[in-house]
């Protein structure tokens, strides 16, 4: 017996409130040229930390405007 059963995959989900999206921060996509193996070695850098590049840079971004 197959373990996939018909009906809407959305129907157990999560219904969304207005206060859930009230509450969410606004981002902006920033978006800049890097030379090829700047990025080859931020993305080694990122794996070897097992983080993203995004959370990279945005860790080094907070700890830049704490100062």
């Amino acid at each position: 017996m197959s373990l996939l059963q018909a009906g809407r995959p959305s129907k157990g989900a999560k219904e969304t409130k207005l206060e859930d999206i009230s509450e969410s921060v606004k981002t902006i996509r920033v978006n800049f040229d890097l030379p090829e193996d700047m990025h080859t070695e931020l993305k080694m850098y990122a794996l070897k930390e097992k983080k993203s590049v995004k959370d990279v840079l945005t860790e080094q971004i907070k700890q830049l405007l704490i100062k």
